[in-house]
């Protein structure tokens, strides 16, 4: 079984990457409508819906596909940079020639994306409840490792990555850092 740094790293981490990529999903959904204002409400919103359908159907996709706990988590986290990262182009081939339906892509990429991200938070904890802790503890220790890399999510991206690299290289930087 996973030591408990390990579970504890791969909560920050995938806190972090989901954070990202939803702050990355805002800016490329902003710029599809146009910068309305509901567009932070409509990335969020889809964001939200996909990491509820993850943690909702994780453990039966881990189940079906006969997957231990590590595999299942690394081919979750790579699932999701890959439809991360073929989304953009995608939603941007669709956008140029209908722009509604080019939103609707991008909205439904937005879901598939946290989906995949969805089902890893609440297995951590499983898995960290598994190796003595009680329920309780387990997932606050899991909660607040994921939420501190959450929180570096935006301090690193909208801070640091967006001011130095394009959001094109951004996109690019947070899918290959979920394929590593």
């Amino acid at each position: 079984p996973p030591s408990r740094r390990l579970l504890y790293g791969l909560a920050s981490v995938t806190g972090f990457l989901s954070i990202s990529q939803e702050i990355l999903w805002i800016k490329v959904i902003g710029s599809a409508n146009g910068n309305r204002p509901g567009t932070f409400a409509h990335a969020l919103g889809f964001f939200l819906l996909g990491l509820a359908f993850g943690a909702l159907g994780g453990r039966a996709l881990q189940a079906r596909l006969g997957l231990g706990n590590l595999r299942f988590v690394a081919l979750a986290v790579a699932l999701s940079g890959g439809i991360f990262y073929a989304a953009m182009p995608l939603g941007a081939a669709v956008l140029t020639r209908d722009a509604d339906l080019g939103r609707y892509v991008l909205y439904v990429a937005t879901v598939l994306t946290a989906a995949a991200m969805g089902g890893i938070l609440p297995l951590l904890c499983e898995v960290a409840a598994a190796r003595g802790l009680s329920a309780g503890e387990a997932t606050s220790r899991v909660l607040l490792a994921n939420v501190l890399g959450s929180a570096a999510g935006p301090l690193v991206t909208g801070y640091v990555m967006l001011e130095v690299e394009t959001l094109e290289h951004n996109i690019l930087i947070v899918a290959l850092v979920a394929f590593a």
